[in-house]
């Protein structure tokens, strides 16, 4: 039997890709951005030409971005989100994602101490300024 939560381990899969990602990406679309930009989003998201080892096809709509799978959340935070927000987002809102990318691409395969000390201050920057934005 599992002492919850001091024997539970937190993963990558279950925090980003199935946790914070669609939650985001729920409060982009419901309180910042239009159903115009949603569209846009979601029409570059369908023309992605990805290598045929990334299978990955996003078949959801961002507005049920609760339903990808954990696989697309990887790709749009890892790969393809950055450059799809900046087009698409208030300028405030596609840098304060670009923190929280940069911060888990460098968790994600760090190649040093100070990589792993820098994402740890950059997503300390991007929660403590979450919640104004």
């Amino acid at each position: 039997i599992f002492e919850y939560p001091s024997q539970i381990i937190f993963d990558y899969m279950h925090l980003v890709c199935l946790g914070h990602m669609p939650s985001l990406i729920k409060r982009w679309c419901q309180s910042t951005i239009d159903r115009s930009t949603i569209r846009s989003i979601d029409s570059s998201l369908d023309q992605l030409r990805l290598p045929h080892n990334v299978n990955v096809p996003f078949l959801d709509s961002m507005l049920n971005a609760s339903q990808w799978k954990a696989k697309n959340n990887r790709l749009f935070v890892l790969n393809v989100g950055v450059p799809i927000v900046t087009l698409h987002l208030p300028q405030l809102l596609a840098s304060h994602f670009l923190l929280y990318s940069m911060a888990v691409k460098m968790l994600h395969a760090p190649e040093s101490i100070e990589e792993i000390n820098l994402a740890e201050d950059l997503m300390n920057y991007y929660c403590k300024t979450a919640g104004l934005i």
